[in-house]
């Protein structure tokens, strides 16, 4: 694949759309802006998941990114960034400490990063969550965020045998298939033949969010 274009084509692309580097980062889902960066200096490439998501974003062909100068064509790039909407974000580092801060403000404000993503998430509150492990697998992989909605009632909002963010009081943030028992949950993986489920107290269930959609 020839993607000596990839580089200055990134670059042309973020200065048309007058974002920073921070910005385009956020844009694209990535946590660290040094990861980008490296990409316009032409240090390092994305993968391909994320060429195409690039090549989606600014409404170009692949071939066109990797391959021409995008600042020598009459090309269209979507530009003006009115669809941009911003979604709350769990760094890695903060999610020890979300179990116990999830409703102080301060905490939240300190803590919680800011993304735009390129549609409008449901009516609701909505939050990005990262995920870990191979055990939703391959529906959402390792490293990636899900963005949820938050549920208001859980015990009458939830729909058996479906997806959901799980936040515990003594168990983290799980990302699972979602079973009432009773007045406690049974939480199950996509990949269960080498995660079994867990088991857990209703009374430990502090929110949960509903799937939405996984970025990467």
């Amino acid at each position: 694949m020839l993607i000596n274009s990839l580089a200055p084509n990134l670059r042309y692309l973020r200065k048309k759309r007058s974002l920073s580097i921070q910005e385009m980062s956020s844009l694209l889902g990535i946590e660290h802006k040094t990861t980008y960066y490296s990409w316009e200096r032409g240090d390092s490439q994305p993968n391909i998941h994320m060429i195409l998501k690039i090549a989606h974003e600014f409404d170009v062909s692949v071939d066109e990114l990797l391959k021409n100068d995008l600042s020598k064509r009459n090309i269209q790039i979507k530009e003006d960034g009115k669809n941009l909407f911003e979604v709350e974000i769990i760094p890695y580092k903060a999610i020890a400490g979300y179990s116990t801060s999830y409703a102080d403000p301060e905490w939240i404000e300190n803590n919680l990063q800011k993304i735009k993503i390129p549609f409008k998430p449901p009516m609701g509150q909505v939050r990005a969550f990262p995920i870990e492990g191979d055990s939703m697998e391959p529906k959402v992989a390792d490293g990636s965020y899900v963005i949820g909605v938050k549920l208001q009632d859980p015990k009458n909002e939830v729909i058996e045998g479906k997806d959901y963010l799980i936040v515990t009081r003594d168990q983290g943030i799980m990302y699972k298939f979602f079973y009432w028992l009773g007045e406690n949950a049974e939480l199950r993986s996509q990949n269960h033949f080498k995660h079994p489920p867990i088991k857990i107290l209703g009374a430990d269930i502090i929110e949960v969010w509903k799937y939405f959609c996984a970025i990467i």
